[in-house]
């Protein structure tokens, strides 16, 4: 089945699901100016097809004898020639616990990682591969309330790192109260100078905990669901929370986070009223998109549609926001790029999905965008990654730049449970640079093993693969070196190190409560 006729079946479901019973669009309001990076044309300025790149699509193959450019070669590389694509074999498992496991110490992550365990915050040195407490679950430095009648108090519920700046912001529990509420200390840490304080006393449980880009403010929600006031703190002095706004939850994809932006120190969200965003010190919610977006129906004619969003993820160049996309009244889903300046919404070609994921979009650290899917053939599998530039002059936005293909043969179709056959699409994507790109490949259900791929884009070449547990399974990625903590819902951890070319059961050396791991640089 083409891609073409793929995508036309799901426009079709979804305007049968719809029957059409929208109302049309309304003009929405002028829009903040977010980010100015529009260019500005000139007479002599190049015209949209000058800054539209020529197409090129390479098969990705893992010859190893193909030797990389020379520096004679590299300033002006030739034109890229066809490479016959590689059918790399996926084994199925062997023994249920085939990765080799270590001791503490046996080796040392690339960046000291932390994690909380047990109701401590811990840290796995760099240094010395030790893995050592940085925050006790002990009682505070306060008098302890007597109306309070449970062990709870002392543990460290939750936190966030802010990696530049060396600073931790927590939640330490006080205890549950005689009225069966347990309640909690919000509490601020500066490593680099000791600098220890309490910025609220005796709150309930607060979530979606955040650091503003600068360490100067802490934001949180009180409720987990459904949506609530955000609050705001500063860190700089003892005040009392400022509500800088109201998530409005209607649906299951509403206030599932609230992300700061680094590029603006802004903090974001989305609800049932749309996107918002709030910049301190005033905090004024300013609503970047409604939630509609417009699609073409098989008429031709265009048709409105009420949407959530969810996955915010703001360009590393501002502007624009990529997220998925869900109709209110349909099991079809897409993802988008949300252009905060013009108030539109860009479907991201071949992305829509029905009850499987299809595809995987990520922005590349330098403002493209890729796209990783797969293509199905019989029993071929190929793995497509297509990076797009994002150009504010073209119509469309993402001008396709070049496109590279990976074959995976997975042999004969495998069933899981006897019933359901397997399918196997991309699951994570990981960009170290704007040329090297990790693909995690595989079916979480399967009893056959989950690959792990790393594909040059710069010449065109697969140059790594491993093995992954099977099972499904939260990745957790450094964002400054290719290393990953792999936590497996059957309560194993595991550690992959492109440095030591393996991965690694560490479930040993980390207790099955450890959570939430970040790096420090």
């Amino acid at each position: 089945m083409t891609k073409s006729l793929i995508q036309c079946t799901c426009v079709l479901a979804l305007l049968i699901t719809f029957n059409f019973g929208i109302t049309a669009c309304t003009q929405s309001k002028p829009l903040p100016t977010i980010v100015q990076d529009i260019p500005t044309v000139t007479q002599n300025a190049p015209t949209t097809e000058d800054l539209v790149p020529k197409n090129t699509t390479e098969e990705i193959t893992q010859d190893s004898s193909l030797s990389e450019p020379t520096s004679e070669d590299t300033e002006t590389p030739p034109e890229p020639t066809k490479l016959p694509t590689k059918m790399v074999k996926i084994t199925p498992a062997t023994t249920s616990t085939p990765f080799p496991r270590i001791e503490p110490s046996a080796i040392k992550p690339e960046q000291d990682i932390y994690f909380l365990s047990s109701g401590e915050l811990r840290m796995w040195s760099s240094q010395t591969g030790e893995v050592t407490t940085v925050i006790q679950a002990q009682a505070t430095q306060r008098t302890p309330d007597t109306t309070f009648t449970s062990t709870q108090g002392g543990r460290v519920a939750d936190y966030r790192l802010l990696e530049k700046k060396q600073q931790i912001v927590m939640l330490r529990s006080r205890g549950i109260a005689a009225n069966g509420v347990e309640l909690f200390d919000i509490e601020f840490v500066d490593l680099a100078t000791g600098t220890y304080k309490v910025l609220n006393e005796e709150t309930p449980a607060v979530y979606h905990l955040g650091i503003s880009p600068d360490g100067e403010w802490i934001t949180y929600i009180s409720q987990p669901q459904g949506g609530g006031p955000i609050f705001s703190l500063k860190t700089t002095e003892i005040s009392e929370p400022v509500k800088i706004g109201i998530c409005q939850a209607e649906t299951e994809y509403d206030c599932q986070e609230i992300v700061w932006l680094e590029e603006q120190n802004s903090v974001m969200w989305n609800d049932s009223g749309g996107v918002w965003l709030s910049s301190p010190p005033n905090f004024e919610p300013i609503r970047i998109i409604e939630n509609h977006v417009s699609i073409i129906d098989l008429d031709g004619n265009e048709r409105d549609l009420e949407v959530n969003f969810s996955r915010l993820r703001w360009s590393p160049l501002g502007r624009y926001i990529l997220a998925d996309i869900h109709p209110t009244r349909s099991e079809i889903h897409w993802q988008g790029i949300i252009d905060t300046l013009r108030g539109k919404v860009i479907e991201i070609p071949d992305t829509y999905e029905f009850d499987e994921p299809a595809a995987v979009a990520e922005w590349m650290p330098g403002g493209d965008l890729l796209v990783t899917h797969v293509n199905v053939e019989g029993s071929d599998y190929k793995l497509q990654i297509t990076k797009y530039n994002v150009l504010p002059t073209s119509e469309s936005l993402l001008v396709p730049e070049q496109e590279f293909v990976l074959g995976i043969n997975v042999g004969e179709e495998e069933l899981v449970e006897g019933t359901d056959v397997v399918r196997f699409a991309p699951q994570l994507v990981y960009l170290e640079s704007d040329r090297i790109v990790w693909v995690v490949f595989g079916n979480p259900q399967s009893e056959i093993r989950s690959k792990l791929y790393q594909a040059d884009l710069k010449y065109r070449l697969v140059t790594g693969n491993y093995d992954l547990p099977q099972d499904e399974t939260q990745y957790h990625w450094s964002p400054y070196s290719a290393e990953a903590i792999l936590v497996i819902r059957t309560e194993e951890i595991y550690y992959f190190s492109q440095k030591e070319q393996a991965v690694y059961d560490i479930t040993q050396v980390f207790d099955v409560s450890s959570c939430c791991f970040q790096w420090m640089p």
